[in-house]
């Protein structure tokens, strides 16, 4: 994939609370200066994916989402090639090594809201390798 159609793409942002994913937004939209794609469950996202199967170059996914429990949600990102950076609102050492062993970017602890801006600083390196 090369820039223009990289630049062409949205980022999808994949979680629960309405709060977080305004902070995401800004930061995307600010930062990055790219467009978004929210969606707060499974039915969301995969209506979206369905209808629009290449409209996102990345991910951002709350594993914490309650459907996401089964690993049916984050197997159905993975499979439609789009990378995903997960997040979790609390350190689970079995869950992470779960999460990263499905070829997931990286694992971000919602700790304090710092945690975006690292978020952000790895999509600009992931631009960088593009």
């Amino acid at each position: 994939m090369d820039d223009s159609e990289i630049l062409n793409k949205d980022i999808l942002v994949i979680d629960k609370s309405d709060i977080t994913t305004k902070l995401i937004i800004d930061k995307i939209e600010n930062d990055l200066g790219f467009g978004y794609k929210y969606c707060k469950n499974f039915e969301e996202t995969k209506e979206y994916l369905d209808a629009h199967p290449n409209e996102c170059f990345i991910s951002i996914f709350d594993i914490n989402i309650d459907e996401s429990n089964d690993e049916g949600f984050i197997n159905y990102i993975v499979s439609k090639g789009i990378p995903v950076i997960a997040t979790a609102s609390s350190h689970n050492d079995n869950m992470k090594e779960k999460i990263l062993n499905k070829n997931i970017v990286d694992y971000y602890i919602k700790k304090d809201y710092r945690y975006i801006d690292q978020l952000i600083k790895m999509i600009k390196n992931l631009l960088c390798f593009c």
